[in-house]
């Protein structure tokens, strides 16, 4: 049963599950439903009509052009045919995980955004949950992905608590992971002086990307999860972003030139010395972080 994965957020011990509330033995917290999703958060969440449909759609295909050109190669690579445990930490709608779970994967997904839970359709496959708190057991995954969370959590704190809760969050994601087992870590490259997803540029207020200093951001960085990996025996590569970024935002606002310049920067960095160009050069970062104990 798929129920069987999950612990305690806080103190990882044992759930019991009533029909509508899940009890820990240890550390007596009690977890409701949200709708009909496990709520690890301790938070009220109320589930939302979507209002924004076609941006949601737009990530949906972005999340399934990701999964075929980038995830299930390396995937495959690595782990061959063999049947494994996968969690999407921060999945949005949940596409990528309805869509390993098509390939035979047992796949699971966390989030905390109300809207687009309305897309969640299993609910011992769909979990309200904080990454820093994973309300799963030791050494439970095989594959885990994070594409574009890490930039938010403690956007709005000082550095110090950032730092600090960012490095929980990859500690968690090492805790539920097997030895061996990848994490693909992605996000926008603090390094790099352009930021092409967040924030208006105030010069010219019609270009959407926003300038910025290097290292002098709240946008994580190669050399900033390296600090928080220190204690750990892992193996970090920094990957090209070609096949995990699709440049369709990038057409739509630009035109093809845009597009076409995009692919082929992120083939470029691929080529010349792929594990050091893309740490300064690449807009954004892909890391592959394997667990060696």
């Amino acid at each position: 049963m798929s129920l069987a994965i999950l612990r305690c957020p806080l103190c990882k011990g044992e759930l019991i599950f009533s029909e509508s509330k899940a009890y820990c033995k240890t550390c007596k917290s009690t977890y409701p439903k949200s709708g009909r999703f496990w709520n690890f958060t301790k938070k009220v969440i109320e589930l939302k009509i979507p209002n924004q449909t076609e941006l949601f759609a737009q990530e949906e295909r972005g999340m399934v052009l990701r999964l075929q050109n980038f995830y299930l190669p390396r995937i495959r690579k690595y782990f061959g045919e063999k049947p494994l445990k996968i969690l999407d930490s921060g999945c949005g709608t949940g596409r990528v995980v309805k869509e390993f779970l098509k390939l035979g994967y047992d796949a699971f997904g966390i989030d905390i955004d109300p809207e687009r839970a309305s897309y969640f359709d299993d609910e011992n496959r769909f979990f309200f949950a904080d990454g820093c708190f994973l309300p799963f057991g030791d050494r439970t995954f095989d594959v885990i992905i994070s594409f574009g969370v890490l930039e938010h959590i403690g956007e709005n704190d000082k550095i110090d608590e950032r730092k600090k809760i960012r490095k929980m969050y990859i500690e968690e994601s090492l805790r539920v992971l097997k030895k061996g087992g990848i994490i693909y870590l992605s996000f926008p490259n603090g390094i790099f002086p352009i930021d092409f997803w967040h924030g208006d540029n105030i010069f010219w207020p019609r270009i959407k990307m926003r300038l910025h200093l290097p290292y002098y951001d709240w946008l994580p960085n190669f050399f900033e999860v390296k600090e928080y990996l220190r204690d750990f025996k892992v193996k970090v590569r920094s990957l090209s972003p070609l096949g995990h970024l699709q440049f369709m935002v990038a057409k739509g606002r630009y035109g093809n030139l845009a597009y076409y310049l995009g692919r082929l920067w992120a083939l470029t960095l691929k080529i010349f010395f792929e594990d050091k160009t893309t740490i300064f050069f690449s807009p954004f970062l892909v890391l592959e972080i394997q667990k060696r104990y």
